[in-house]
């Protein structure tokens, strides 16, 4: 029997393959091969543990997609400042 490691340290007995979290990301983001990608799903449709480590992975890239990052507006100013300052800052 193989062995899979995750990212909570608990182990998951398979019957067929060895996943590791690295194997398991490139699935989620689509980049791994299809002959990998076809195994994981196979493995998923025997092994409910490893759905659902799937289906985490899942819905934590889909929090991260949804996070908004911009600069703190008076950082941006004083950048801008700076630059005006130095004639650099080209207005058009």
């Amino acid at each position: 029997m193989l062995i899979v490691a995750f990212t909570n340290h608990k182990t998951i007995k398979l019957s067929m393959q060895t996943f590791t979290l690295n194997d398991l990301l490139l699935y989620v983001f689509n980049e791994c091969s299809k002959e990998q990608s076809l195994l994981i799903q196979k493995e998923m449709t025997f092994n409910p543990e490893l759905k659902n480590e799937v289906e985490i992975l899942q819905a934590s890239t889909v929090d991260v997609a949804a996070l908004a990052f911009s600069p703190n507006p008076h950082v941006m100013d004083k950048i801008f400042a700076q630059l005006h300052l130095e004639n650099k800052l080209f207005v058009v």
